[in-house]
């Protein structure tokens, strides 16, 4: 990502309107003075966690969602449910164990975390932005880790 944001920058030092639109890019990971910093320099320096404190969080939401399965599905809508066999909730909480192992070491953040995790196990039937608004739902009761 952060070559990719470094072209962009470059293709659009000189571009008003371009400007512009790197703004609405860059505005959710820098505030004001850093992006009109970025636009003149053309340069920037990336924030994040780091990264064994945003795994450890990872690990910690893995445990509660194996903890939780029954809180997870008891928050899915019924018309996601009724994609499960006749087991419902044992089959889903199942493959939830299998997608939590399979994503706590290779996820970079929790949210990316949760809905990678509902992705792999909910059905494919069911629509990215469906599974956007439930990992949404599911993170407000996942109890912060940090």
């Amino acid at each position: 990502m952060q070559k990719f944001e470094e072209d962009l920058v470059e293709m659009m030092k000189d571009d008003k309107i371009l400007q512009d639109e790197l703004k609405v890019i860059l505005k959710d990971n820098y505030n004001d003075n850093s992006i009109e910093q970025i636009i003149k320099t053309g340069k920037y320096q990336t924030r994040s966690v780091g990264s064994s404190a945003v795994k450890k969080s990872i690990k910690a939401v893995a445990r509660w969602f194996k903890r939780n399965g029954m809180k997870v599905w008891n928050k899915l809508p019924s018309k996601v449910k009724k994609y499960f066999a006749a087991q419902g909730s044992t089959e889903f909480i199942n493959k939830l164990g299998k997608a939590v192992d399979a994503y706590t070491d290779i996820s970079d953040s929790i949210d990316e975390f949760v809905y990678n995790v509902l992705r792999d196990v909910l059905p494919s039937q069911v629509s990215d932005g469906w599974v956007d608004k439930i990992a949404r739902t599911i993170r407000l009761i996942v109890p912060s880790p940090i």
